[in-house]
């Protein structure tokens, strides 16, 4: 049976539905929480005097519970509770940083400092990290980066490249005291290598000297982003692909953009892999430039030989 509703009860009804429907575009809805303005990826640098060292941070969250993820210049990244408020200001407290760091946010650039380390005080700078684009590249040709005999084309990041050595057509840390970095730099590229670990080593690949592919053997590493292929301190590798102690291990990676794809001795260990920022022990934060390709030479003997670039054209 279908029943009538008398025309006025039915005006009147109308009238309430518009009026709930009015009063719902009008008022805000507090439970719909936004992003704040400063949400993303930031490349920053830390000034002490005139020393200055690469950073990176990330803010994350809502408004009303926002995030921070800060990574310094070494270590893996450390999360952070930020205070955020509404004319653009960021507080946050780091002990690595000397205490309470403020600052404020102006468009796409941030400026902060910390208390005094010394006579200096600690400026934090920063500006939006880039999108780098990740679509399809062309190959030019394969250059290899050691020619098994010398060290030509590299140098020791703080100019002691007498700690790396040639021995029987292999490049060495021999005392891992330094880094090793090509002369030229790279944006877009595949890269070959083949490196072998004696005990209890710990050493990296580090792609345009800012992103750390993990080669060690030490158990103590923390977390699966410190095993062996992991992106250091932020991806754990999809698969256990490195092999005993004083084998050589074979490493392949593809960079392009903020997009890596790896295989370590064959298996996929990162797919198309999004980069967030720079690891721990990065040379810069200057994310949109090209950068050498870095060996570290951090603890014991680590070797490495056909070293092989691709980069794209």
């Amino acid at each position: 049976m279908i029943r009538r509703i008398p025309f006025a009860n039915r005006c009147h009804r109308c009238g309430i539905l518009l009026l709930t429907t009015a009063a719902a575009l009008m008022t805000p809805v507090a439970a719909r929480a936004t992003g704040p303005a400063c949400a993303g990826r930031w490349d920053a640098t830390i000034t002490v005097g005139a020393r200055h060292s690469p950073a990176w941070f990330e803010i994350s969250g809502d408004e009303t519970e926002p995030a921070m993820r800060l990574q310094l210049s070494a270590g893996p990244p450390q999360a952070v509770h930020p205070i955020l408020t509404p004319d653009g200001g960021l507080a946050f407290f780091s002990s690595a940083l000397g205490g309470q760091v403020t600052g404020a946010f102006s468009g796409d650039s941030f400026a902060g400092s910390a208390p005094p380390q010394g006579a200096d005080t600690l400026h934090l700078s920063a500006v939006r990290a880039p999108d780098l684009p990740d679509g399809p590249v062309t190959w030019g040709k394969p250059v290899k980066l050691f020619d098994g005999h010398s060290l030509a084309g590299w140098i020791g990041r703080w100019g002691r490249d007498s700690s790396w050595a040639v021995r029987h057509g292999e490049l060495a840390s021999v005392r891992g005291n330094d880094d090793l970095v090509t002369t030229e730099h790279y944006m877009n590229f595949k890269l070959h290598l083949k490196y072998r670990l004696q005990e209890y080593q710990d050493s990296g690949v580090h792609l345009r000297g800012r992103y750390e592919i993990q080669i060690s053997n030490r158990e103590d590493m923390a977390g699966p982003a410190g095993h062996p292929g992991a992106i250091y301190g932020y991806e754990a590798p999809l698969a256990d692909a490195q092999l005993p102690t004083g084998k050589w291990n074979t490493l392949e990676v593809e960079l392009v953009g903020s997009r890596l794809t790896a295989r370590l001795n064959g298996k996929l260990i990162h797919d198309h892999t999004r980069l967030a920022g720079i690891t721990g022990d990065a040379l810069d934060s200057n994310e949109g430039e090209p950068g050498p390709i870095m060996l570290q030479g951090h603890v014991g003997l680590v070797e490495f030989r056909d070293i092989v670039i691709t980069p794209a054209r």
